[in-house]
């Protein structure tokens, strides 16, 4: 549980990072050469964290998926979801 937790806010302090390195980037970029830095690791942050989620989809993808009804207060209907319920690994060499 403590692992979770931990992940969970490195996530949360890795968002405030990128964020507050563009927001920096925004208002003080052409002024400025260490705005001009911190843009820099801040779209590298933001393209890493991509290239992660990516990478974790093509590792572990989705075996099973199953549809699910959620409300959608907007038309106050229930509308089909599909999710994930199971991830598995691609098997290689079994042809």
């Amino acid at each position: 549980m403590i692992e979770i937790i931990a992940v969970i806010l490195l996530v949360i302090v890795w968002f405030v990072a990128a964020g507050k390195s563009m927001d920096r980037f925004v208002n003080y970029g052409a002024a400025d050469l260490s705005a001009w830095a911190l843009g820099a690791v801040g779209v590298s942050m933001l393209a890493w964290g991509i290239n992660v989620g990516i990478e974790y989809g093509e590792r572990n993808p989705c075996a099973l998926y199953e549809s699910r009804l959620t409300y959608n207060s907007a038309t106050k209907t229930m509308m089909p979801m599909r999710v994930c319920v199971e991830r598995g690994e691609w098997e290689v060499g079994n042809e």
